[in-house]
């Protein structure tokens, strides 16, 4: 029984090695602006480069690395998931991370330092579906169609005093600005919102360190970001299509009414309700998420062919 259990736990750690060293990041350097000094900024790239170019942007506390099982379902597409300041390894500058303008003129800079060109899909999680959503009506000759997941367009107040008290914990324990958080808290955190039973484990560890690199005051600009935000004026002006996923268990979508009643003001939606999921379905069923984009990628050819 002993010599089995260590066979099971050796294949689950050489396959948890596997899957995590499949996909390599890596650093580049934009210059500095009026805005902010010179950025390092980590992100990772995978799949065939002359298939359909996707831009993944991660949620609040996560990185490059939120997409790491989905990236892993493609071959056909190339996918650059990119992490934000103040995340990951990123140049940890609060005053662009609490700003959503300011992080997508970075992402403007981002794409044309790698010479990204044209983008076919931009993906947003989470707190990123808001910067997604920006970009894209912003810059609709650059970005074909937007995929949004775990989405939201504002905060009720509701969801603005939970994320406060994030807050309120970065001044209890005395973060300061360059202070972390310890694996509990960023544990927590991190599988709150999920359907653990569908994550493996390893993943979510992942997650957990990813956390557990966001410094004090760069929780603290991500609350200022996601309770001051606001696109709901701006909806109507997205020309470009957009695909929503999520699953029937994200708490944020029916706090605020419910995602048909935040987005009712785009023009192109397109909705894909997944049974069972949390806040962060590119985790719990990546090919699921994988299939629904893959069609989404088509509606936009012919969306665009009959425009």
């Amino acid at each position: 029984m002993r010599a089995s259990l260590i066979v099971v736990l050796a294949v689950f750690t050489a396959c948890a090695l596997a899957c995590s060293a499949k996909i390599t990041p890596q650093t580049v350097l934009l210059p500095a602006t009026s805005e902010h000094a010179a950025l390092e900024i980590q992100y990772a790239e995978y799949g065939r480069r002359s298939g359909p170019l996707i831009l993944a942007l991660h949620g609040f506390t996560d990185s490059w690395y939120s997409f790491e099982l989905l990236m892993q379902q493609y071959h056909s597409a190339h996918i650059v998931a990119m992490t934000l300041p103040c995340y990951g390894t990123s140049t940890k500058d609060a005053t662009v991370a609490a700003d959503v303008d300011k992080m997508g003129r970075v992402v403007m800079q981002f794409i044309d330092k790698m010479r990204l060109g044209a983008i076919d899909v931009v993906m947003g999680h989470s707190m990123s579906t808001v910067l997604a959503t920006r970009l894209a009506q912003l810059h609709p000759d650059v970005f074909g169609g937007v995929v949004l997941m775990g989405s939201f367009a504002y905060m009720n107040e509701d969801l603005k005093g939970a994320f406060n008290a994030i807050a309120a914990d970065v001044v209890a324990q005395n973060l300061g600005d360059d202070g972390h958080f310890g694996h509990d808290y960023c544990w927590t955190w991190q599988t709150g919102t999920t359907n653990m039973e569908l994550v493996p484990e390893w993943f979510l560890e992942g997650c957990t360190q990813q956390a557990m690199m966001v410094p004090g005051k760069c929780w603290l600009a991500g609350v200022q970001y996601l309770t001051t935000v606001n696109i709901t004026d701006i909806l109507p002006l997205v020309t470009r299509p957009v695909l929503i996923v999520y699953g029937d268990g994200d708490f944020i979508a029916p706090a605020n009414g419910g995602i048909e009643t935040m987005f009712e003001g785009l023009p192109n939606m397109n909705i894909v309700k997944l049974h069972g999921l949390g806040h962060a379905p590119h985790w719990e069923a990546p090919d699921e998420v994988a299939f629904a984009v893959d069609q989404f990628v088509d509606t936009i050819e012919h969306w665009e062919d009959e425009a």
